[in-house]
């Protein structure tokens, strides 16, 4: 999703970027795929060099946390799925954050659930973290907290996320 900033004559973009899980693990072996994500992040940092602000919206906690609890099949249970959220959701953000430190660029971990962002002043409140974000130079990884998610653990795939994502950080006109 992208979206222009206000003053058109710049061309500078707002663009953010949706990794579905099937990007980030194997559907098998749920091994991380670094040359699908490397290739992301050169992407991502290329981007912001040349002046664009950039938002990764995430999935893949629960594919993370089945590699890491060796489990092969993806529970129904929304308990065992919230663990295995939590289980992979930091390794997920470890993963990213050794990728991004190649290029000695600094990350953030935003989790948020429909709860926040149906909030007005919850959705400021995350709204004005990624505008302090982009003012730093940092590049706000986003992620549905699916540990605590009680609406069955999805968004939509997080495709609902990143579309809310892409209208929280507009600049205000």
């Amino acid at each position: 999703m992208v979206h222009e900033e206000n003053n058109i004559s710049n061309r500078k973009l707002t663009i953010v970027l949706k990794l579905g899980t099937s990007s980030i693990c194997d559907e098998i072996t749920h091994f991380p795929l670094l040359a699908n994500l490397s290739h992301i992040v050169e992407t991502i940092i290329k981007l912001k060099d040349i002046g664009h602000r950039v938002v990764l919206t995430t999935s893949g906690a629960v594919g993370v946390g089945m590699r890491a609890l060796d489990i092969d099949t993806k529970p129904d249970e929304l308990a065992k799925k919230q663990a295995l959220a939590a289980t992979g959701q930091g390794k997920l953000m470890s993963l990213y954050e050794s990728l991004f430190e190649q290029f000695k660029q600094p990350t953030a971990q935003i989790l948020l659930t429909k709860g926040d962002l149906a909030d007005h002043t919850r959705y400021k409140n995350a709204r004005n973290a990624i505008e302090e974000l982009f003012a730093a130079g940092v590049i706000p990884v986003v992620n549905e907290n699916d540990t605590i998610s009680v609406n069955e653990i999805r968004f939509g795939d997080n495709d609902t996320l990143s579309a809310i994502t892409a209208e929280a950080t507009q600049t205000p006109k």
